[in-house]
């Protein structure tokens, strides 16, 4: 889950900048590997076919409240996306390690004075 939250000056130019972004992201809710890699600095992040959806998600009021809850005196306009989860690889190596054979505990011992 994503907010997107404007901040301005006053308060109208938060809600036209808001508003100015939902309607973007409403316009283009699917951001191809195209569009992903021409600002990147490698041009091949994301493979052919690979994308990222945007869709707009209502949370519940009281999720809402615990957002804000640490900055209760500067509440702001908020719109919630969710974004679609993208797996990407990566480039170590996975090595498998084997069966465990033995465990060994020693965390949390008081040393005897």
């Amino acid at each position: 889950m994503r907010q997107y939250i404007p901040f301005a000056r006053d308060a109208f130019k938060q809600q036209r900048l808001l508003g100015w972004a939902m309607r973007t992201i409403e316009d283009t809710p699917i951001l191809h590997d195209s569009f992903l890699n021409q600002y990147g600095p490698e041009p091949d992040t994301f493979r052919p076919g690979e994308c990222v959806d945007a869709i707009l998600e209502t949370i519940a009021y009281q999720d809402l409240g615990a957002v804000w809850d640490v900055a209760k005196p500067n509440i702001q306009p908020a719109v919630p996306y969710l974004v679609r989860m993208l797996s990407l690889d990566s480039q170590l190596d996975m090595t498998d390690p084997g069966l465990v054979q033995t465990r060994v505990f020693g965390a949390g011992k008081v040393a005897e004075p």
